[in-house]
Parts: C-alpha cells; structure tokens; sequence
C-alpha cells in the first residue's frame, strides 16, 4: 500500500490532464456528447484512484459544514 500511495498523486494528476486534454480536444471539434462522456469517465476514474473511502469522507465533509451552517442560522 506504501507504494501506492507513493505514486497516487502521479496518477491523479495524470487522470486529470488526460481527461481535460480530451475534453478540450471535443470542445474544439463541438463534440458536446463525447465532452461530457470524458468529462464523467475522467471523473470515476479520479473517483477509485483517489479511494472511494476518502471521496466519501470528503463528501460527508461538505454536508456537515453546511449542516452546521444551516443551524447557525436557527439561532
């Protein structure tokens, strides 16, 4: 597991160019459909190199700070 997480960001990052080089490429041809396919497999590609448990993790994160911001505003 050591040398996974080793090389995690090389393959994040890599997922990312990959996928926005080939978005760019479809939005310069006006390819919409074939954009948005590259757009969501670019997307659930990051999802399981990046851990589903920490994407997760992430996400609960997001609820509870707005969670508590809705109860700040109760008083």
């Amino acid at each position: 597991m050591d040398f996974y997480n080793s090389i995690k960001p090389l393959l994040l990052v890599g997922t990312v160019v990959i996928a926005g080089w080939r978005v760019i490429v479809c939005y310069g041809k006006s390819e919409t459909k074939d954009m948005w396919m590259a757009i969501l497999i670019g997307g659930v590609i990051y999802f399981f190199v990046n851990g589903p448990a920490n994407s997760l993790q992430a996400f609960s994160g997001i609820l509870n700070a707005l969670l508590n911001w809705v109860k700040g505003i109760g008083g």
